[in-house]
């Protein structure tokens, strides 16, 4: 796997490099920098660890997050702001969400796994000490991933849900990574799902059976989700970020960044938000076909805070993008959280 810099990109692009004009691409030109606004800061309910927007209710943003002991969620949007929603309970931490506003699937630490129906909240939590890192949710099924975390756990896990007797079914990990401790992600290009996790893993497949895809990293991968190009962006690295994009089981070059990378969302003409440790963000403009030749336009931090997802959606015909995390290396018991909103383009 090779890897690329994505410094000299960015440069050229500064310098003048013919990039396509904001009319033609729904950027801006490549000389203007993006601003957040910042919602919160300092949220006592916890840090955020997912900003998903359903489909069936594009205007709304679900926060997913909390604190370790008493998970989270709030819903709006950085134009009208944030509800909180009550949760069941002894609902700990929560880490991820997928679905509808009438299906949505939530999942946290200690196998914490809840479903809300439009009306009322169902648990439907697994019996393991392993944190739920990640969802996919579709019409005919739930897939979740996850593994160890600082409260407890071991082991790398995959399991489905078996909706017919509501019972959880789980997926056996290749040998080539049945060692590994965490799958964090997984999402579905349409006909097969992708997972990421720790060491580079990128698993591919479907029908419990999954392959290994070779990737030559030894750095975490954190976050995959699908692209408009009918393929994969995957994020990670500690320290050093990566970017790269997956496709029909295939994977491309990696390109580094000055930060790890934790969270990813593709909106318009191809347009990336990558968010990562102490407030990076990042937008990346695709002006061909080629990884290599994205334009970066670096966001200035507004936080110290580990970003940990991003999203967009697009409301009366602009897109507005969201980062949003936490102190979340702290070792302090409690968490603060950031929300963090953009418009772009203005």
């Amino acid at each position: 796997m090779q890897l690329q810099s994505i410094q000299a990109v960015y440069i050229l692009g500064f310098l003048g490099c013919t990039a396509p004009k904001s009319s033609d691409t729904g950027t801006h030109p490549v000389n203007t920098t993006p601003n957040w606004n910042v919602i919160e800061s300092l949220d006592t309910d916890g840090a955020w660890l997912r900003a998903h927007i359903p489909s069936d209710d594009p205007n709304q943003v679900w926060l997913i997050g909390g604190q370790p002991e008493v998970g989270a969620i709030k819903i709006g949007n950085s134009l009208n702001g944030f509800q909180k929603m009550p949760l069941p309970e002894g609902t700990p931490l929560l880490n991820w969400a997928d679905g509808t506003s009438d299906n949505m699937w939530a999942g946290g630490l200690y196998g914490t796994i809840l479903h809300w129906n439009g009306n009322e909240w169902n648990d439907h939590s697994l019996d393991i000490e392993e944190a739920i890192w990640g969802l996919h949710v579709s019409e005919d099924s739930v897939m979740v991933v996850g593994g160890s975390s600082r409260w407890g756990g071991e082991r790398g896990v995959v399991f489905e849900w078996n909706e017919s007797d509501d019972t959880w079914i789980e997926w056996t990990l290749p040998a080539e990574v049945s060692d590994i401790n965490n799958v964090f992600k997984v999402t579905n290009d349409g006909y097969n799902y992708w997972m990421v996790g720790t060491s580079g893993t990128v698993l591919y497949g479907r029908d419990r059976f999954l392959t290994p895809i070779p990737t030559g990293i030894t750095q975490d991968l954190i976050t995959v989700e699908p692209n408009t190009n009918g393929g994969v962006n995957i994020v990670g690295g500690r320290g050093t970020g990566l970017f790269l994009q997956g496709q029909d089981g295939s994977i491309s070059d990696s390109i580094q960044l000055i930060a790890g990378i934790n969270g990813v969302a593709t909106g318009e003409n191809e347009m990336h938000l990558l968010v990562g440790e102490m407030g990076f963000a990042t937008l990346l403009s695709d002006i061909t076909a080629d990884i290599s030749t994205l334009i970066q336009r670096e966001i200035p931090p507004q936080t110290t805070h580990i970003l940990h997802a991003a999203n967009v959606h697009t409301i009366d015909g602009k897109q507005y993008w969201y980062g949003v995390g936490g102190n979340l290396g702290t070792a302090n018991s409690t968490f603060e959280g950031s929300i963090l909103s953009l418009e772009w383009p203005q």
